[in-house]
């Protein structure tokens, strides 16, 4: 793996010669930039701190915004948010040891509250084994973010039905603050987010039901 004190020029590099080739971009997945932990480097010739680092990769994603487009990585991380319009994914905090890769601790949205109106972030729409808490409903916790859907290459009409509902909600508060996430009544099987218009969804993951307030 090389020093990211050599990542902007590789990547000003890569993404001029795709350009002589008459080959328009939109943009550009630089992956794990946002997640991996930053690296140091002790090498006299290039000396890299971990701010350092950050500000290497921070620089690729302004390159790649400001010269092709959308520029996205991996996971969500607050560092990289200025710097990126989407990720890959930001699934809750997961233990990857247990069957099923199941929480740690009980899921709240907490990244979400912070950062729900400055980047795009897509979920599942089914069981997925990276679910919170084991295999329970990846579709409903998106909805709660109001999130964006991963459309399948071969969706059923099901999977159409749960991509419009997303992009309903998404259309309508994504650009907007999540103001609020409770428990109904202590029940942490069932949850309520709240937006900044007042827009309200509630999940209840044991019946496998949700409902928008304001309907859609």
């Amino acid at each position: 793996m090389s020093c990211a004190y050599f990542a902007p020029d590789y990547v000003k590099r890569n993404h001029s010669e795709i350009r002589s080739h008459g080959i328009k971009l939109k943009g550009a997945y630089l992956d794990v930039f946002a997640v991996v932990t930053p690296d140091e480097c002790y090498n006299p010739e290039h000396p890299m701190s971990r701010t350092d680092c950050l500000k290497y990769r921070a620089e690729c994603f302004n390159y790649v915004r400001a010269t092709d487009g959308i520029i996205s990585s991996e996971e969500a991380e607050d560092w990289s948010v200025p710097y990126i319009d989407l990720v890959h994914h930001s699934p809750f905090v997961l233990d990857t040891n247990t069957k099923g890769e199941s929480s740690l601790g009980i899921p709240i949205p907490l990244f979400n509250l912070v950062y729900h109106d400055a980047l795009i972030i897509p979920w599942a729409l089914g069981n997925e084994t990276t679910s919170p808490i084991g295999n329970n409903y990846v579709y409903l916790y998106g909805l709660t973010c109001a999130g964006m859907p991963y459309l399948p290459v071969n969706p059923s009409d099901a999977e159409m039905e749960k991509v419009k509902t997303m992009c309903e909600l998404n259309k309508r508060v994504g650009l907007l603050e999540m103001t609020n996430h409770e428990f109904i009544n202590g029940n942490f099987r069932k949850q309520r987010t709240t937006f900044s218009d007042g827009t309200t969804v509630t999940i209840d993951l044991d019946a496998n039901t949700f409902e928008i307030n304001p309907k859609l």
